[in-house]
């Protein structure tokens, strides 16, 4: 895949465009206090799969305000046009996060302590999470599998984390 398929999604939100047809009320939730807040990026960690350890950002689930990233289309032009798997992620992590570490807000549900300026998400109905790839109307089983699995052992954040800041 190429950084500019992902991007063009990216780069949607500098028009104030639509980017995902599925909100859930747990989503409108955290952009909601997000935008309440002082704080000028905004990531969503919803799965075991988004941990920060595994993945900087969750290509479909961050957002910025235009003044702090007003040259992303610059960014995305000089960024390496090779091909491959994950150069999406290779960007965020490269390009993009270093430059909102430090002003983002992040709704998380696992390591809830791990994360810089995280705060708990609603708690979930089921295994539905903000962020689920669908495959013909249904979330995607083996996304699914890993979510049951963690939440199974334990290690879902409960909601009292509110207010938990990892600096």
């Amino acid at each position: 895949m190429k950084v500019e398929k992902m991007a063009k999604k990216w780069q949607k939100g500098q028009n104030s465009q639509p980017l995902s047809p599925r909100l859930s009320f747990r989503e409108f939730h955290a952009v909601g206090e997000w935008a309440r807040s002082n704080f000028t990026a905004h990531v969503i960690r919803d799965h075991p799969s988004h941990m920060e350890v595994r993945c900087k950002m969750p290509g479909g689930m961050w957002c910025a305000q235009r003044s702090v990233l007003k040259d992303m289309k610059r960014m995305i032009d000089s960024y390496s046009k090779i091909t491959g798997y994950d150069m999406d992620q290779q960007f965020l992590a490269k390009i993009v996060w270093p430059k909102i570490r430090s002003v983002v807000m992040q709704h998380v549900s696992f390591g809830c302590d791990e994360h810089i300026n995280s705060r708990p998400l609603l708690p979930r109905a089921g295994l539905e999470h903000i962020g689920a790839v669908y495959v013909n109307g249904n979330m995607r089983t083996s996304d699914t599998d890993i979510l049951r699995v963690a939440i199974t052992e334990g290690s879902e954040c409960t909601g009292r984390e509110t207010g938990t800041s990892v600096t």
